[in-house]
């Protein structure tokens, strides 16, 4: 009886104060949140600049093709595997809506911004 109580008043002091958690929710339960990097703690990194990994078993003419299709020119390909790649931004998108926009795409396995990498010495 008395975890009744508790449940319910519980329950009317999250409906009395409007924390219902849908009116005001600013992420659709259907859409994934966006990344978002804080002015604060921002990591640093070349500003219209991603590195990208393509799956395996696609051919350098798919990966352009991908490239192209998402507004992104090829800067240089990384390592010898051939999959990995420093892209430019094409368009006018940010980093982030670019990281949040390449995420969906499922020829894509690694999208990550271009960090700034600095030494202590």
């Amino acid at each position: 009886m008395m975890i009744k109580l508790l449940a319910v008043a519980i329950l009317a002091a999250l409906l009395t104060s409007g924390c219902s958690g849908e009116a005001n929710s600013p992420v659709s339960p259907i859409e994934p949140a966006k990344p978002h990097f804080s002015d604060k703690a921002a990591p640093e990194y070349v500003e219209g600049q991603l590195i990208i990994q393509f799956i395996a078993g696609l051919s350098d003419h798919q990966h352009l093709n991908i490239l192209q299709k998402n507004a992104l020119r090829m800067v240089k390909v990384i390592g010898s595997g051939g999959r990995l790649y420093l892209v430019q931004i094409e368009d006018d998108k940010t980093v982030e809506e670019k990281l949040y926009e390449l995420r969906k795409v499922p020829e894509i396995s690694i999208t990550e911004p271009n960090f700034i990498s600095r030494s202590n010495d």
